[in-house]
């Protein structure tokens, strides 16, 4: 049984001593290398005395009682070995795609700005000048907050610090590009420019409105072609098969004569040894992401046919576009698109509807029309 005893402040830790104290709104956990026997224990009560004396006083200087708090370069409570942490129990639970995200961003933004530090030496103001300082858009930005915030948030909850900085950071405001669809003349010209199975790639993708992630992942027996039909049901992010990006994204679409006349097309390249449909003619292999994509065919073809520039996720919005200016029921685009409900679809491609407001309320009227009224309706 061990009978040293127990001191406000004071605990043995591992082969050393800890000393716990609140300095300037934060909490500091302290380490004395020196074994926790009974004597040093008074030793370490009297240190932290001192250490209270000097806070009070204004005069406290860490390196005087710890002179090898940062020794080793790092701190034994360092963010580093947090975010080492962080990532051993999110591959227990993440995508692929999702853990070589919050690898990215640990290894090259949050290493370098907190790694060496203590959770006690960062604030709020200093994350948001490192914030305020990153060449990268709100969106990243917020992405790469995230294994910052968790690990504080566990910090918080485990009692090593007072307080969460990460708390006073609220993510930035992110505001999605507006669609650039391109006209029917531009994907004309575009499709005109093209040949082979990049021309069937793209003209499937202007008439489906398929992710491009969905589009290199689509099977030859997804393909219904007695009902006109395509099954989407994965998409591949970063050379890996995943499900799609939600479940309304695992969804049925009905193909329009262009795509059905794409596939038929596509048929010629079929091969025995993919079951991909689309393939990199390159290569001959199904495309390995979206980013093999547009280097080696989209931005070629856009400069080629000298159409202005943008990305291939402009297909998308694209179809949506030509689907609500012709008059399609915005529900039915929703489901096609595989947006989770019809407001997200109204959100994005509202002024693409047709306004028909001004025969508003005469549906109405002639529905009324039907029943019998006591009065007469007058102006």
């Amino acid at each position: 049984m061990d009978r040293r005893k127990a001191r406000k402040g004071i605990r043995p830790h591992g082969s050393g001593i800890q000393i716990d104290f609140v300095y300037q709104g934060r909490r500091y956990r302290e380490k004395l290398a020196i074994a926790p026997t009974e004597a040093n224990l008074k030793h370490a009560d009297r240190t932290r005395n001192a250490i209270l004396f000097d806070i009070a006083a204004g005069t406290l200087n860490l390196e005087k009682y710890f002179p090898n708090r940062h020794a080793a370069g790092i701190p034994s409570d360092s963010i580093n070995a947090a975010l080492d942490e962080f990532l051993k129990y999110k591959r227990l639970d993440c995508a692929n795609s999702t853990l070589r995200d919050y690898k990215s961003a640990i290894d090259f933004h949050l290493r370098p700005k907190f790694g060496k530090l203590s959770f006690q030496e960062v604030s709020a103001s200093m994350v948001r000048a490192w914030l305020a300082d990153l060449a990268i858009g709100p969106k990243r930005k917020n992405n790469i907050l995230i294994p910052l915030r968790e690990i504080f948030k566990l910090a918080y909850r485990d009692g090593r610090i007072a307080h969460n900085p990460l708390d006073r950071i609220e993510n930035l405001r992110n505001q999605p590009e507006d669609p650039n669809p391109f006209s029917p003349e531009e994907i004309n010209t575009l499709l005109n420019a093209s040949s082979g199975q990049v021309k069937n790639l793209f003209q499937f993708a202007f008439y489906t409105g398929l992710r491009t992630s969905e589009l290199i992942s689509l099977r030859w027996d997804d393909f219904d072609l007695v009902n006109k039909q395509i099954y989407v049901s994965r998409a591949k992010v970063r050379k890996v098969i995943k499900d799609t990006k939600t479940a309304a994204g695992r969804r049925t679409v009905k193909l329009l004569p262009y795509a059905v006349e794409a596939l038929s097309r596509q048929r010629d390249f079929k091969s025995e040894e993919h079951k991909e449909i689309f393939l990199n003619p390159n290569t001959g292999k199904p495309w390995i992401d979206d980013g093999q994509i547009r280097k080696s065919a989209w931005y070629p073809l856009l400069r080629s046919a000298s159409v202005t520039l943008r990305n291939p996720y402009q297909t998308r919005h694209t179809y949506a576009s030509l689907m609500l200016t012709a008059g399609e029921d915005p529900f039915w685009v929703s489901v096609q698109m595989g947006h989770k409900n019809l407001q997200m679809t109204l959100k994005r491609y509202a002024r693409w509807i047709p306004n028909r407001n001004q025969s508003g309320g005469e549906k109405v009227m002639l529905f009324l029309s039907q029943f019998s009224h006591s009065e007469a309706i007058s102006v």
